[in-house]
């Protein structure tokens, strides 16, 4: 082989194997920031709120005793807020499981509603709702 060949052709590889490597730590990185992003427990939005207000407008001591009551106002219905959001996109999820069902073996109904069980789980545990009701209650299981 002639030798500004085969340095070409080692040349293509090397970059290859560089574009290869790149591109598989992207996807690699972007995989693992959404299977964290959903471990990450959930944010006390009281806090977050006392703490940008006093970052942006640096409250005295007085002023942040007076704000205080408004602020956990707000913090409690943003929450209100995010678990009614959180309850109406678990019923439309439900409302689509209950309408694939007819669609589907009677295997794919078992791994259909071992998701929706972990899905139920990790919501419940990421923003601390009480256990669902017991086995056989009348209610299906929501967050």
């Amino acid at each position: 082989m002639i030798p500004e060949r085969r340095a070409t052709i080692l040349g293509y590889m090397a970059a290859l194997f560089i574009a290869g490597a790149v591109s598989g730590a992207l996807v690699a990185w972007q995989l693992a920031e959404r299977q964290f992003a959903a471990l990450r427990p959930a944010v006390d939005l009281t806090a977050v709120l006392r703490d940008r207000l006093n970052a942006a407008v640096a409250l005295s001591e007085d002023q942040k005793k007076q704000v205080e009551p408004l602020i956990a106002q707000a913090g409690a219905r943003m929450q209100q807020m995010r678990l009614d959001h959180i309850a109406q996109y678990s019923r439309a999820r439900a409302d689509l499981y209950r309408r694939l069902e007819p669609l589907l073996s009677p295997e794919q109904r078992r791994q259909l509603s071992a998701v929706e069980n972990k899905y139920l789980d990790d919501i419940q545990r990421r923003y601390h709702l009480p256990p669902p009701p017991a086995a056989g209650a009348a209610e299906p299981r929501q967050p």
